[in-house]
């Protein structure tokens, strides 16, 4: 008879190993700075566009406080899931004018 836990845990532990190896890549510090720069840009927007005040009506002063919190949470949301493609745009410039002048080229 096989012993099939055996071979489960042989299996998982040839992927931890893999994975171990596995470095993914961080995002670079032009597209990191674009990126948290949009989520800002759409934080506003959803602080302007009412979003705020319908989350709160009715929830008094303890709501209030935390609205910006969780509009700034959303917002990231939105970036990370594409967002307006603003963050990208920066970036390609940053990196550009990086490309262009060096170090001094960084805004």
């Amino acid at each position: 008879m096989i012993d099939s836990s055996h071979a489960l845990t042989s299996t998982n532990q040839k992927t931890l190993e893999m994975r171990r190896d596995l470095v993914l890549p961080e995002p670079d510090a032009a597209l990191k700075s674009a990126r948290e720069f949009e989520a800002a840009f759409i934080a506003q927007m959803l602080q302007f566009s009412g979003l705020a005040d319908a989350l709160t009506s009715g929830g008094g002063k303890s709501v209030e406080s935390f609205t910006q919190f969780y509009l700034e949470e959303l917002a990231k949301d939105i970036t990370n899931n594409g967002g307006f493609g603003i963050a990208e745009k920066i970036s390609a410039y940053i990196t550009q004018k990086e490309d262009n002048n060096g170090e001094l080229g960084r805004l």
